[in-house]
């Protein structure tokens, strides 16, 4: 288990890794909706929490439509790459930590986390408008994957 003073400075630094990494991804998005916005004659200027509010269970077909850049894309590629910052390996790694850090390394909480994280992924998939697409899948493959190593290794520690 984790040194219970050591769990609010390792959230604090986790929290703020994500936040740089999201407010970078969420400028991307409003530029790119307020592009296509002004395309197709609807209003500019929306926040990425009104767009995620006006496509909510649509996001899919947002997505779908969305003119992107080659500047944009290639980005994009490069964040969700195997070794990206949004990548599986990355992404999934990140979400073990948390978890660990949230129950306080305490394996007991294993099925509930696992749950937790399953009933966010079915929220994803409702935001989204229908399956999300296979990254999303192999990352909560690669999550729970972790978990059930974590169980593994509490389980042999406590033999």
């Amino acid at each position: 288990m984790l040194p219970a003073e050591l769990l609010p400075v390792l959230l604090t630094q986790m929290k703020k890794q994500a936040e740089m990494k999201l407010s970078s991804f969420r400028a991307v998005v409003e530029k790119l909706i307020s592009m296509q916005n002004v395309k197709i004659g609807e209003a500019q200027g929306l926040s990425y929490d009104q767009i995620m509010k006006k496509y909510d269970g649509k996001l899919k077909e947002l997505y779908q439509n969305l003119e992107v850049d080659d500047s944009t894309r290639l980005n994009a590629q490069q964040e969700i790459s195997e070794d990206g910052y949004w990548g599986v390996k990355q992404t999934a790694a990140r979400a073990i930590e948390f978890a660990k850090a949230l129950s306080g390394g305490d394996p007991s909480k294993i099925a509930l986390l696992r749950n937790s994280i399953e009933e966010g992924y079915k929220a994803a998939e409702k935001a989204w408008g229908g399956e999300l697409p296979e990254i999303s899948k192999q990352t909560l493959e690669a999550t729970l994957k972790g978990l059930d190593d974590w169980a593994k290794e509490a389980s042999q520690t406590t033999s």
